[in-house]
């Protein structure tokens, strides 16, 4: 205690002493005449307290972050012996010190060697700022959707398949396009875990809309998601088979929509053919074929020069797939083993089922041909038991299928065409002839407004466009670039190479998603950090608990003194 300090306290209590004695005598009640000194004491106290708080312990090298999403109960038990501040989007009290990052609060706290964050986690502005200090974590509960795994890009006409998980209240998860149509919904699975998928149906980037619901159909949360769907080059097939049937009717109807370039031979009795469009093995018909299919016996009905021309167009990048569509004669199945494809006969066709695989919304059991594939054969389609149900081997610059799924129309017949299309797309892209693609540069797959990106791999003739189709300025070193997304929606980088289009999404685009990408990120900063030595201090108490106590007693007393003087 300091000399200024006695000196003021002398005088604060003379003062009180004198001010106690003259209410004491002026009351006429026995209990007001003991009360008005024990109060007339208090209030000096308290004024005193309120120039000269008392100092408590305080770690000044602790500071608590307090980060957007903090629950209430955290706020409630936030640690009282070290200082805190609030980052901006975060709901702290209004008496937190407020700072728009963690480095700007670490050059106003330069003793800080230990953090505390609470909530969500850092962004990825503040975690670099963290450098070689201690840091704990205590983490808000995550809601809404947590987990998105897709494809960027994906075939026209193929099956675009979405995979992510959910959490907190969210019970049903359902997947719109730009028209706002629902194309697709699921339940929330065991862990959170589900399956959702769309259709292509034209190229160029599309823009999906993810939705989290509630029991009671409230949206949880939502999170755009972004895919540019690839185009290409038409693709040349040809089909040759021994007799019609209801798979082969809808593949063909599948293949025309998807924009092949089709041609048919079906055999429906003998001499008697079903054709559209020529369909001859030689070998300039098939140099300029993408993908030959034929069943088993039409594979046997092909003279010896037939054969000659399609395993020699096979090595040199054309794709044959072999349908299976009932029992194989050993002479075939011993020609398929020499190419690769060794086939074991069954006595009968098989059930089997695709229902996790293809994320189908009810049980559909479908059938399989009386054979299965030995050990030798490279699976790429296996039914839900692991029972491999296509497998392929490569020739030369081809490759060649064997498939031995019989009804996959039952797909079409339940409702269930765009699962069709995604299934015969990925075995059509599977074995086709292959085609050079340009490769983009690595681009942001998760980009927010007012979020740092980096583009790298650029050329100097890179350029930028934002949303609004804005140059953006690029400041290209060792062929990286750094910008900051002041807008959301499409942007496009343009290279030497092509266009490249991604998605930036909104501040309050997909907040379950950046919550949990920060919750993460901080999480690995912790499991690195080291721990710091505690630093204690003292600091001065709040005035203000001792303001609000000598107000309160200075009230009371002024209103005794008033009612006592009505009364004489």
């Amino acid at each position: 205690m300091t000399a200024t300090q006695i000196i003021i306290g002398v005088i604060i209590a003379v003062v009180a002493l004198i001010a106690a004695w003259r209410c004491a005598r002026a009351q006429r009640s026995l209990l007001w005449r003991a009360l008005l000194p024990l109060l007339q004491l208090a209030a000096a106290l308290a004024f005193w307290l309120l120039l000269f708080p008392p100092e408590t312990a305080l770690r000044l090298d602790a500071l608590t972050v307090l980060t957007p999403g903090a629950s209430e109960p955290q706020l409630a038990s936030l640690p009282i012996a070290q200082r805190a501040i609030a980052l901006p989007g975060s709901d702290a009290p209004s008496s937190v010190e407020r700072a728009p990052d963690l480095a700007t609060a670490l050059r106003e706290h330069p003793s800080t060697l230990s953090i505390t964050v609470i909530g969500r986690g850092l962004p990825p502005r503040d975690l670099n700022a963290v450098g070689a200090r201690g840091l704990s974590f205590d983490a808000a509960a995550p809601q809404g959707i947590v987990e998105l795994d897709a494809a960027a890009q994906a075939a026209v006409g193929t099956q675009w398949t979405l995979r992510g998980r959910a959490a907190g209240s969210a019970t049903q998860v359902q997947l719109r396009d730009v028209s706002g149509a629902v194309v697709d919904h699921a339940g929330v699975g065991r862990g959170g875990a589900f399956v959702l998928s769309a259709i292509g149906r034209a190229a160029g980037p599309a823009l999906f809309k993810l939705q989290a619901l509630d029991k009671e159909q409230s949206v949880v949360d939502q999170a755009g998601v972004p895919v540019v769907f690839r185009g290409g080059a038409a693709l040349s097939m040809l089909l040759r088979a021994a007799g019609p049937d209801p798979d082969q009717k809808y593949w063909r109807r599948w293949a025309r929509d998807a924009g092949v370039k089709l041609s048919a031979t079906i055999a429906l009795s003998d001499g008697l053919m079903l054709r559209d469009g020529d369909v001859v093995l030689d070998a300039a018909a098939l140099a300029a074929t993408d993908l030959l299919v034929l069943d088993e016996r039409s594979w046997a009905a092909l003279s010896a020069d037939e054969k000659a021309a399609v395993l020699g167009a096979v090595d040199q990048g054309l794709g044959l797939l072999l349908r299976v569509t009932g029992a194989v004669e050993a002479a075939v199945a011993a020609e398929w083993a020499q190419l690769g494809l060794p086939l074991i006969p069954t006595d009968a066709a098989g059930s089997v089922s695709l229902d996790r695989l293809l994320g189908l919304r009810e049980p559909l059991p479908l059938s399989a041909a009386p054979a299965k594939f030995g050990e030798r054969a490279q699976a790429f389609i296996r039914a839900d038991d692991g029972e491999a149900l296509a497998a392929w081997s490569a020739r030369g610059q081809g490759r060649i299928g064997a498939l031995l799924l019989i009804d996959s129309f039952r797909l079409m017949l339940q409702g269930e065409g765009g699962r069709y299309a995604g299934l015969w797309g990925g075995i059509v892209g599977q074995l086709a002839r292959p085609r050079a693609q340009l490769q983009p540069p690595p681009l942001p797959l998760q980009a927010w407004v007012d979020e740092r990106q980096t583009l790298c791999q650029l050329g100097e003739d890179a350029h930028l466009f934002d949303a609004a189709q804005q140059e953006q300025t690029l400041l290209i070193e060792h062929g990286c670039a750094a910008f900051w997304p002041q807008l959301s929606g499409w942007y496009g980088l343009r290279t030497a190479t092509g266009s490249w289009p991604f998605y930036v999404r909104a501040a309050d685009d997909a907040v379950g998603l950046r919550a949990a990408r920060d919750s993460a990120a901080t999480q690995a900063l912790v499991a690195d950090a080291a721990d710091a030595a505690s630093v204690q201090g003292l600091v001065p108490m709040p005035r203000w608990p001792f303001f609000i106590a000598w107000l309160l007693l200075a009230a009371l007393i002024w209103w005794r003194e008033r009612r006592a003087l009505q009364a004489d």
